[in-house]
């Protein structure tokens, strides 16, 4: 607790002198420019770090958490030039937290991106449908949460009367009569409960939108510092960079240890696991640590996803976990307290069973004041800062109040739902990891690891799942997912189509095929089990795409032939606004578009034969790994049946059992001798007889003499 308590104040020590060469600094520029600076400004400065460069080629394409759009680059120290030190991670420019559209208007937007098609349907229809589908078919339900493209038009048909009579207005179902009007109430549907979610989420935390959200992905790290565990979490800092000539503010987050459970395909070692692989003490204090932090830290999104596993191979071919890492933290620091009526990946307290000796002498230690300095200049509001000390508090109320009732005769091993104990490292590598798992709907971060590391047949079918849901993605986003963009070019493409001319005019010839490819793929199935035929059809839309291409370059060299066409492309360079195209421009500039237009969705397909391969290898190799899987299984089996920790286990279960008797007993037979009141003297006797009762028969036959023995003392006689 020492040590603790000087790094503690040792980085106190840095930050404020930091603070104070940023209030010097401040008070020159006053005294010179006359400009002026807050408190708030000076600690927001100070903890910027603008000692990092741009490792130049290292800035690759955005990737997206659940709130900002992350930046992949390689960071280097400047002054070291013979050997930098380099970091991998992730860039999040500053911004505020986003205002979160409402579900109904989101549902309102989708539903006019189809112009027209989608008008029988409300925004209350889509509602009801995501009730009815949530409690009745959740399958379904869950399928099209992760792509409107993985539920089919064939899926709907088998409950389409049910769904209509759900809705009580069955024409509204009857009209999602083909599969292009189900994509697109699949795509509607899809929006409406994912806004619902997110703003759900974000209110059900009460995160301020005063400061920038990206910043509390770095003041959870400095929590986790202050907390002695700085490994815990990806590490985030604020930083000042200078990317591609722009200096630039905001979180540099380190790329973090381990691997992605979302891409499980990225490390075949998730593929593997079994219920021995996340079940050793680092693990498990790493865990009990994490939730210790999410709770304080108010963080509402640990699921699975948001933790990263390292998971080595052991010589035997078996794999261990060791270890985990949190990342995407920001949505911590939220005004309200969490209970499990505002997130399902929040931590709560009456969730958690353990928390390691070492965290709780921190927690029952800390001074809050010195935590609060440290969050001083990361935007965070004085409710929020207030709410994390009620958190604190909370915890620290509960640890004193559960483990009273844990000296109560509990022994080592004997876990109580609802309250956590302070474990310390013996008796945490006892502990099972299954029975710190938590039961019910939520469960806690144990459920979660164990969840995504303790079976590996259970890793197989959901890596299948995966490789297929990216191909089913690819061919939805191929065959539908610019379908708005194609009717409307389809559209402008009819509306200049001159009929009584030749139907071998390489325009109306362009017209009447695209009409048919926006028909062909619009209806297009993505279900692969299709096998030839599938294939086959996405042969077919290649070559109408290739003909096509055909079509409108010869129509646009023809075009170009022509002395005006030099005018129109000039016109189109310049953009006037003001200019009103003639049909015969009008008809160059739609050529134009369906070119793009086709030379994209030709790329698009290019993609759709690896990742369709990839699908098929893994199929075939699946019994495979279930049989390497299965092997593995029974030698993890065969271990724990000879694992020496099984009779120390079992023992100290039957040594609190007994001590639990002895407690409940004496307990019992010392409130019959104090009870004065006679009214109370014969429900304290059945108490006393059915525990006694209970007490001798569970125990061995030396310990039932021994308490006999003492309670017989007891009651004199």
């Amino acid at each position: 607790r020492l040590q603790l308590e000087v790094a503690q104040n040792e980085r106190l020590h840095r930050m404020f002198r930091k603070d104070l060469a940023f209030m010097e600094k401040a008070h020159a520029e006053t005294g010179e420019n006359g400009r002026s600076f807050s408190i708030r400004q000076i600690y927001e400065a100070s903890r910027v770090i603008s000692g990092y460069t741009v490792k130049p080629g290292s800035v690759k394409a955005t990737t997206g958490g659940n709130v900002n759009t992350r930046l992949p680059l390689t960071l280097t120290r400047d002054g070291d030039q013979e050997n930098p030190q380099e970091k991998q991670g992730f860039f999040t420019k500053d911004h505020r937290t986003p205002d979160i559209p409402h579900e109904d208007d989101v549902a309102r937007a989708a539903i006019a991106k189809y112009k027209g098609e989608l008008d029988f349907l409300t925004v209350r229809d889509i509602e009801v449908m995501a009730g009815n589908m949530r409690r009745r078919f959740k399958d379904t339900f869950t399928a099209l949460m992760d792509s409107p493209a993985i539920c089919t038009f064939t899926d709907w048909v088998g409950f389409r009367d049910i769904m209509g009579n759900c809705l009580g207005k069955p024409s509204v179902s009857d009209k999602i009569d083909s599969p292009e009007v189900f994509k697109m109430v699949a795509d509607v549907f899809q929006q409406y409960v994912k806004a619902k979610n997110a703003r759900g989420l974000h209110e059900g935390v009460g995160i301020s939108k005063e400061g920038r959200i990206n910043r509390r992905n770095a003041a959870m790290s400095q929590v986790a510092d202050f907390l002695g565990c700085p490994d815990l979490i990806a590490r985030s800092e604020n930083v000042k960079l200078n990317i591609n000539g722009e200096t630039v503010r905001g979180t540099f987050m380190k790329k973090a240890e381990g691997s992605d459970c979302k891409n499980l395909a990225g490390d075949p070692l998730f593929l593997k696991g079994t219920k021995a692989t996340p079940d050793n003490l680092a693990v498990k204090k790493q865990i009990a640590d994490l939730q210790v932090l999410d709770f304080i830290c108010g963080n509402p999104d640990r699921h699975g996803g948001n933790i990263m596993y390292k998971l080595t191979e052991n010589p035997d071919g078996s794999v261990k976990l060791a270890g985990i890492q949190g990342i995407d933290n920001d949505l911590s620091f939220g005004t309200f307290l969490l209970d499990d009526r505002r997130s399902s990946a929040a931590v709560m307290l009456e969730h958690m069973k353990v928390i390691t000796a070492d965290m709780a002498s921190r927690i029952m230690n800390l001074n809050e004041e010195k935590l609060r300095q440290m969050l001083y200049g990361y935007e965070l509001t004085e409710e929020e800062l207030d709410a994390m000390s009620a958190r604190l508090g909370r915890l620290q109320n509960k640890l004193i109040e559960d483990n009273l009732e844990f000296a109560k005769g509990y022994g080592k091993c004997h876990l109580c739902e609802g309250r956590i104990k302070i474990v310390d490292d013996e008796e945490l590598d006892l502990i099972r990891f299954s029975d710190l798992v938590q039961t019910g709907e939520h469960g806690n971060v144990f459920n979660r690891v164990y969840g995504n590391t303790r079976s590996g047949s259970h890793n197989i079918d959901e890596q299948s799942k995966q490789l297929k849901r990216d191909y089913y993605e690819s061919v939805y986003r191929f065959t539908f997912g610019d379908y708005p963009e194609m009717k409307e070019l389809c559209k402008e493409l009819n509306d200049d189509t001159v009929w009584h001319q030749k139907q071998t005019n390489d325009y109306n010839v362009l017209n009447s095929g695209m009409q048919r490819l926006m028909q062909g793929m619009a209806s297009f199935t993505e279900m692969y089990e299709a096998g030839a035929q599938h294939v086959e059809e996405l042969g077919e839309i290649k070559e109408q795409i290739l003909e096509l291409l055909t079509t409108v370059v010869r129509y646009i060299d023809y075009k170009n032939g022509k002395p005006e066409s030099q005018g129109w492309r000039e016109r189109m360079e310049q953009e006037d606004p003001a200019h009103k195209p003639d049909i015969s421009e009008r008809r160059y500039r739609h050529a134009i578009k369906c070119m793009h237009f086709l030379q994209k969705k030709l790329m698009e397909f290019g993609t759709l034969d690896d990742k369709l391969q990839k699908s098929f290898d893994f199929e075939h190799r699946k019994g495979q790994l279930l049989q390497e899987y299965q092997q593995i299984e029974e030698h993890r089996r065969a271990q724990a049946e000879n694992d020496p920790r099984v009779d120390r286990i079992i023992s100290e279960r039957l040594k609190s059992h007994e001590s639990r008797v002895r407690y409940i007993m004496i307990d019992e037979i010392m409130a019959l001798k104090n009870e004065q009141n006679p009214d109370n003297m014969r429900e304290l006797e059945i108490r006393k007889i059915i525990d006694y009762g209970f007490g001798i028969n569970s125990l061995s036959q030396e310990s039932q003499s021994a308490l006999k023995t003492e309670i017989i003392q007891l009651n004199g006689g």
